[in-house]
């Protein structure tokens, strides 16, 4: 009886860290920028910028452009980082039902909203 609980809280364990994990891995932003989302510690992870395909605006590649920690299993809050403009902006993550990382970024009084997709 003791290894079959085991088993079973095992396997729930796996299936509840993968849920949380589904965030890590690379993604593609709705301008074609390529980043990488990386867990540092448990429940933090940091985004660092792989490529850019937008040729008007300069980017740090391998910079870290932001970091969060976990609020639940689907979402996350913390910061992105404005390398250009020296200044950070709260964030929200969501992973949405279809797979998708839905970004929500507050200045101030506005919010800025897109969604990226994960790249294999």
């Amino acid at each position: 009886m003791k290894t079959i609980i085991c088993i079973l809280l095992n396997i729930i364990s796996v299936y509840c860290f993968a849920q949380k994990d589904k965030v890590i891995g690379k993604w593609k932003t709705e301008d074609k920028t390529i980043v990488e989302v990386i867990l540092v510690k448990p429940n933090e992870y940091k985004i660092k910028q792989i490529s850019t395909h937008n040729n008007e605006e300069p980017y740090d590649n391998g910079k870290f452009i932001g970091e969060f920690t976990s609020i639940s299993s689907t979402e996350w809050k913390g910061i992105f980082f404005d390398s250009k403009e020296q200044k950070s902006y709260q964030a929200k993550f969501v992973l949405t039902k279809d797979g998708k990382l839905s970004i929500s970024v507050k200045w101030g009084l506005l919010n800025y909203k897109e969604n990226w997709e994960k790249v294999n």
